[in-house]
């Protein structure tokens, strides 16, 4: 199968693929004010910048598809460098995640709204000790 090696700063944090993939990505994401001339975006003065690995399934009739997730939303800094090999693989990772395909409606609004600066970006909450 066709699968994705990705790498963050030498590092490989997965190799993406799956039988039953119909597409499969690696996105890095610059959001917010990115040049000298860009108007204000929200309350932000900071872009946010982050990498993310992905896909959906494309499965026979009857069996629901999914959006699978091996990396979600990595955290970047200006001077990172991500590097990603097309290649072939019979033993990728497994993901770290599924969602039910077309149960991400909300999502993708949400993410529109946080785009255009109108929400706030969720924050993890502290693990109790």
């Amino acid at each position: 199968m066709i699968g994705l090696a990705v790498y963050l700063n030498g590092k490989m944090l997965t190799v993406a693929g799956a039988d039953d993939l119909a597409v499969l990505n690696a996105i890095v994401n610059a959001v917010g004010q990115l040049g000298k001339s860009t108007a204000p975006i929200g309350k932000r003065t900071t872009p946010d910048l982050w990498l993310s690995v992905g896909g959906l399934t494309r499965r026979s009739k009857g069996t629901q598809d999914e959006h699978l997730r091996w990396v979600r939303l990595k955290r970047l800094r200006v001077g990172d460098k991500v590097s990603v090999q097309v290649v072939r693989t019979e033993k990728p990772d497994r993901q770290v995640g599924a969602t039910v395909a077309g149960s991400r409606q909300k999502v993708g609004r949400r993410m529109q709204k946080l785009m255009r600066g109108k929400t706030k970006r969720p924050r993890r909450k502290a693990r109790p000790r």
